[in-house]
C-alpha cells in the first residue's frame, strides 16, 4: 500500500514524521462546528435546490388533484349506472315500438290504443 500510495499510511509508527507534522492540525471533518455535507451542499448550485423545491410543489398539486377525483371503483361504478339507465330507455323504445306494430296487425286493437290516446292514455 506505501509503494502504491506513498501519502497514505497505513498504522504508522509512534514516532513517525508523518504524524509529528499533523499533530497539531485537525481535519476539517473532525471539528464539531462543521457539518459532515456541507461541502457536497456548497457544491451544489442553489437554481438546483429551487428546481427541487419546485418539482415537489408541483407533485404536492399534482397528488391534491388526484385525491379530489374519484376512485377507480367510482368511476366504474357511476359507468356502469349510466349504462343501465340507457338500456332501459332503449328497452321501453323498443317495447313500445313493438306495441305499435303489433296494433298497426291488429285493426280492432288499434281502435283502442287510437281511443285510450284521445282520453289522455299512453
Amino acid at each position: 500500500m506505501a509503494i502504491k500510495c506513498p501519502r497514505v499510511l497505513v498504522n504508522p509508527a509512534a514516532g513517525s514524521p508523518a504524524l509529528l507534522r499533523l499533530r497539531d492540525q485537525v481535519a476539517l471533518e473532525a471539528v464539531a462546528e462543521q457539518r459532515l455535507d456541507q461541502a457536497a451542499m456548497d457544491a451544489i448550485a442553489q437554481y438546483d435546490w429551487q428546481a427541487h423545491a419546485a418539482s415537489q410543489v408541483a407533485m404536492r398539486e399534482l397528488d391534491a388533484a388526484v385525491a379530489s377525483q374519484p376512485s377507480l371503483a367510482e368511476k366504474f361504478r357511476r359507468a356502469y349506472e349510466e349504462r343501465a339507465e340507457r338500456q332501459a330507455l332503449k328497452a321501453e323504445r323498443n317495447w313500445q315500438q313493438q306495441r305499435r306494430r303489433q296494433a298497426r296487425r291488429n285493426t280492432a286493437q288499434h281502435a283502442i290504443l287510437r281511443w285510450q290516446h284521445t282520453l289522455g292514455h299512453t
